[in-house]
């Protein structure tokens, strides 16, 4: 009776052990996860960034930065 009554307790011993270890890996397996999202939003928000900057530098062409120092400069209105 002893000798089952061990196997019965290593048995137990072992089921805790690997739902311990399941768990386990599932909070890293979240956090991973959650680390990852950020980067991504960071990624995003870094393109988004540079892409409102590329629009606002192509809107400054040559005529329309000349334009825009002559109203200020000379408070004449742009020839177009």
């Amino acid at each position: 009776m002893t000798p089952l009554r061990f196997q019965l307790y290593a048995i137990l011993a072992l089921a805790f052990f690997l739902g311990v270890l399941g768990i386990r890996a599932k909070w890293i397996s979240d956090g991973e996860d959650r680390v990852r999202t950020k980067m991504a939003d960071k990624k995003i928000k870094a393109i988004k960034e540079a892409q409102d900057v590329r629009n606002e530098v192509e809107s400054f062409d040559r005529d329309t930065l000349r334009g825009r120092a002559t109203v200020w400069v000379r408070g004449n209105k742009p020839k177009r």
